[in-house]
């Protein structure tokens, strides 16, 4: 019994070293919040290419900030806009693979599998991220985005049993009921 206890406190003690904390977000200068509020005017006039480079510059020196993480989610935004899927997947792939929190991550998360599943055509990518997604315990609303694209992925790849799997999951726990 006590090697058994022993055992679970050093299997406990291993996976919390091994998880990494994510850095905070800081706040940013008043010239980057500028800075982003010409980005976006921009994006209104369909100026894509200025503010591509009014964002890229934010993010060179502000990317641990609120506006930081703000100029990634419109420079996705601007690539979908110009139908450049894979730029825009990378982006929001960039959101939930950094050290840097983003309290938006669960969102970058759908995108990108809905990008990867509609745009991309890659499936079994978008459901190994979907996979890795749901494990990671989201809100009902973020589980049932993640299981409508599993269940268009699915079906994309010809699984029509684990679809239907799916769609029952979906059925049974959807938000909106």
């Amino acid at each position: 019994m006590k090697y058994i206890s022993l055992v679970l406190v050093s299997l406990c003690l291993i996976s919390c070293q091994n998880f990494k904390k994510k850095e905070r977000l800081a706040t940013a200068p008043p010239a980057a919040t500028k800075d982003f509020q010409q980005a976006k005017k921009f994006f209104k006039k369909r100026q894509y290419k200025s503010a591509e480079k009014t964002l890229a510059k934010i993010l060179k020196s502000y990317r641990a900030t609120a506006v930081g993480d703000d100029s990634l989610f419109l420079l996705a935004k601007v690539y979908t806009r110009q139908e450049n899927w894979q730029k825009a997947f990378n982006v929001y792939k960039n959101v939930y693979e950094s050290p840097i929190y983003s309290p938006r991550e669960f969102q970058a998360r759908v995108s990108a599998a809905k990008l990867l599943t509609y745009k991309l055509k890659e499936h079994k990518k978008s459901l190994s991220l979907i996979g890795r997604s749901l494990k990671m315990r989201p809100n009902r609303v973020q589980r049932a985005e993640l299981l409508e694209v599993r269940f268009d992925a699915l079906m994309k790849t010809g699984s029509q049993l684990e679809a239907f799997e799916t769609l029952v999951e979906l059925s049974s726990k959807h938000p909106i009921q």
